[in-house]
């Protein structure tokens, strides 16, 4: 039985100024390394993995170093768990963005369209062709607890990928909090045991408004 255990980042500066991240790099905030703390004290405690792979943006990079600090462990960095790409959004407020792209923001942040992308960034089917390879490697594997740390979309993406939720269904997503986390195991030849999702306890206060 293999478990993934999938977290979100803690808190950037970009998201408490509203800004699409995409690829920028945007470090935590002070309450951002607070959540990181808090998301390793609890990984120390509760789950003990065996294996740590991050996203290489900084958000997620630095939340997964205090988290490897914790731990002892080292980290696995890749392109693969980066966050879906905003394109010519990336860095813009969303009031900057609603007004220069109106159609753009409309179907990613108002209909909430999978596949729409910004002029220049990755929608969905992007991100999934990115990720699957990777999670391919760890739903082959014997054993072990492999933590994750990434991006909102992308957690979107793997979560659904993994729950074997097809691309045209539109009807459902997953939603995660800064340092939150969701937790799967993999048993051969049998369905996917989903733990927890969104598992907030550990930052002891109420969920992220968006």
């Amino acid at each position: 039985m293999v478990e993934l255990i999938l977290a979100r980042h803690g808190e950037s500066q970009s998201n408490v100024e509203n800004r699409f991240n995409g690829h920028d790099a945007t470090p935590l905030t002070a309450e951002g390394r607070r959540q990181a703390a808090r998301l390793a004290a609890m990984i120390v405690g509760e789950v003990k993995p065996t294996a740590i792979y991050s996203s290489d943006l900084v958000r997620a990079s630095e939340t997964a170093a205090v988290v490897a600090e914790a731990t002892g462990l080292t980290t696995h960095t890749t392109t693969a768990l980066r966050e879906r790409s905003a394109g010519e959004l990336t860095g813009l407020t969303y009031a900057d963005a609603q007004l220069r792209y109106a159609a753009v923001f409309d179907a990613l942040v108002v209909r909430r369209d999978p596949e729409a992308r910004a002029p220049g960034g990755e929608n969905a089917s992007d991100v999934r062709a990115r990720v699957v390879p990777l999670l391919d490697q760890f739903t082959a594997l014997t054993g072990g607890r492999v933590l994750l740390i990434s991006h909102a979309f992308t957690l979107n993406v793997m979560l659904r990928t993994l729950l074997s939720i097809a691309p045209e269904v539109t009807t459902i997503g997953f939603f995660t909090d800064h340092c939150a986390v969701h937790r799967l195991e993999l048993h051969p030849g049998r369905p996917v045991l989903v733990r927890a999702l969104n598992d907030a306890r550990h930052l002891g206060h109420a969920s992220d408004a968006r």
